[in-house]
């Protein structure tokens, strides 16, 4: 999965263009790294919670990790959109620029990747490998498949590209990775997809208004505006998911686990 892309791209559309990309997946490359490197350290948390823990406890806690995780993801891959080209002609010119068509779908698969995190994360501590080998097997087969109808037959280039990897994401690990974990937890699939649609209403929102202010409301690309830019990521998007979430029991722990980190930094 992650090396179909590259190939793909170097194959039927341009080495120019996978030249570019490449630039923009440095990027990605240090978002990867910075939220895995914050998730990792829950991973014996969950083995341990899951081997001693009711079960109504453990959805519990899935919870508030899922929630933790969508904030750093929702924040990060929104930021990236807005962010990234800004950055880019500053770093080395305009010339190096993909379009805001593909930056959006960069930053999409960079979201729907992430917010796995949680749902891989639970289903190693509950040893769900034998289950989760067929899906393994059949995700890179549509992204293959996907990825070669919108070139060949739709002529879509990299996009299509993108979009192939979305579509074997959406069709595969969006719903098969948590659908374990909710029968697991004896919970119905459908409390995750409500779920999972507040996230992306206030994905939309915290997005769009961020986009507005930043690439409508700004114009022009120097330095001073580029850090302006990311103070205004940082308030707008932060405070519009914590508008919408406030008053929820994921937000309240999230806040728990902050102040604790303060105290103990003093």
């Amino acid at each position: 999965m992650t090396s179909t892309d590259n190939l793909l791209i170097s194959a039927f559309v341009s080495t120019i263009i996978l030249g570019l990309y490449s630039n923009y997946i440095m990027l990605i490359n240090v978002v990867n790294t910075i939220i895995n490197r914050i998730l990792d350290s829950l991973v014996g948390s969950v083995g341990n919670l899951i081997a001693v823990e009711s079960i109504e406890r453990v959805y519990l806690i899935f919870k508030r990790v899922l929630f933790i995780n969508y904030w750093l993801v929702a924040f990060s891959s929104m930021s990236f959109f807005i962010l990234a080209n800004p950055f880019i002609t500053l770093w080395i010119g305009k010339s190096y620029l993909l379009s805001s068509g593909i930056i959006f779908m960069i930053a999409l698969n960079l979201f729907m990747r992430l917010i796995r995190n949680t749902f891989i994360m639970f289903n190693n501590a509950f040893g769900h490998f034998v289950e989760l080998k067929k899906k393994n097997i059949i995700e890179p087969i549509i992204n293959i498949v996907a990825s070669l109808l919108f070139i060949l037959v739709f002529k879509m280039g990299i996009i299509g590209v993108l979009l192939g990897t979305f579509v074997s994401n959406i069709t595969t690990n969006f719903w098969f990775e948590p659908y374990l974990i909710f029968k697991k937890c004896q919970v119905s699939l459908k409390e995750y997809f409500k779920i999972a649609a507040n996230y992306l209403l206030t994905s939309i929102v915290a997005g769009g208004l961020t986009y507005i202010l930043c690439d409508i409301c700004l114009t022009g690309n120097s330095w001073v505006l580029f850090l302006i830019r990311i103070v205004i990521c940082c308030i707008a998007i932060n405070l519009i998911i914590i508008l919408f979430y406030r008053k929820t029991d994921e937000y309240q722990y999230f806040m728990m686990l902050v102040k604790k980190v303060l105290k103990l930094s003093r």
